[in-house]
């Protein structure tokens, strides 16, 4: 009898362990809808920051720096997906259907730090870096013929050069723009039956970014959104990116089908309630003034195109170019470096 209490006491106990030490890994093969993805892992780019406002030309998002997270190690940062089907407003009269596939992970400025610090690269230097997630869809339905893989974050800077370029060196006299070594938005033509590969920025940081004002504070070496609260969601822009597909052949921005399916991967807390609360269309104008020490003309465009009636997609995406100062990540460097 006691051996038999004993066997069953250590079998509780196995069990119990067993059941603690079970990591809720997610899935590198699931469907979203009607659409069958698999995730080829993870990778983390680094750039050098470049604010020479008497450069010729600035270009972001160049050279850069990447160490990979392979799919089999991307369980230590990444776990579980949860699918939630999306209206994303893109005008007073056009929606995009967007399943937002939150994932659930531990990418905070801690573990982001770590990771980086255990790397080998040139730890003086300031930098900005992205996350991006690459991924193949295996199949789809039939009846899309173009996929493109949208970056909300780089179309801004695509459409406005100068007034970023202004933002950016947080000098209001420079002629300069600001050329994208990535681009604003890939299309591709898909055929019916072929899987095809694709990479989707998760989110936007800095590293080494000090505030020269804050005198004896400890450097902040990592500053990244993880999660959107009342006080800071307009800081979803940074992972404001999905991939869209379409039943037209050729990808036309200034147009949303009813057919249209977008996919939009998220590491970011909060970013379903970013998406119900933005209107693409009206966004500029409700914070037309953070602008207020770049080039007043400039405000003034981006201010009009945002009230437009019928707002094109591209014009939507330009509207969220006023939130850029001291809303976004990259807008906390702005003064931070002048």
């Amino acid at each position: 009898m006691k051996k038999l209490r004993y066997f069953t006491l250590m079998l509780f106990v196995f069990l119990f362990i067993g059941v603690v030490d079970v990591k809720a890994e997610m899935a590198q093969t699931f469907n979203i809808g009607d659409f069958n993805v698999t995730i080829n892992g993870v990778q983390v780019n680094l750039y050098v920051y470049n604010d020479d406002a008497n450069a010729s030309s600035i270009t972001m998002f160049d050279n850069p720096i990447t160490f990979e997270i392979p799919a089999a190690d991307i369980s230590a940062y990444f776990t579980g997906t949860n699918s939630t089907p999306k209206q994303l407003k893109v005008s007073n009269d056009q929606t995009l259907d967007l399943t937002l596939v939150e994932i659930a992970n531990s990418f905070d400025d801690e573990s982001l730090s770590d990771f980086l610090e255990a790397q080998t690269f040139d730890k003086t230097k300031k930098y900005y870096g992205d996350i991006e997630l690459k991924y193949t869809v295996n199949s789809f339905p039939s009846n899309y013929k173009s996929f493109t893989q949208i970056n909300g974050y780089r179309t801004v800077i695509a459409e406005f050069p100068k007034l970023f370029a202004q933002a950016f060196t947080g000098d209001d006299e420079i002629d300069t723009g600001i050329n994208l070594a990535k681009p604003a938005y890939e299309t591709k033509a898909l055929t019916a039956g072929t899987a095809f590969s694709t990479v989707q920025m998760l989110n936007l940081f800095t590293y080494n970014d000090i505030d020269p004002e804050d005198v004896g504070a400890p450097i902040d070496k990592i500053d990244i959104t993880t999660d959107l609260t009342q006080d800071n969601i307009d800081d979803g822009i940074s992972g404001l990116n999905y991939g869209l597909f379409s039943e037209s052949e050729n990808f036309d921005i200034n147009t949303v089908n009813t057919g249209d399916k977008a996919i939009m991967f998220s590491i970011i807390s909060g970013m379903g309630n970013y998406i119900d609360q933005i209107d693409m269309s009206t966004l500029g104008d409700d914070y037309v003034g953070d602008f207020g020490d770049v080039d007043d003309e400039v405000i003034d465009v981006v201010k009009v195109g945002n009230t437009a009636a019928n707002q094109s997609l591209i014009l939507a995406l330009v509207g969220m170019i006023s939130i850029l100062s001291g809303l976004l990540i990259f807008g906390r460097m702005l003064k931070r470096y002048n």
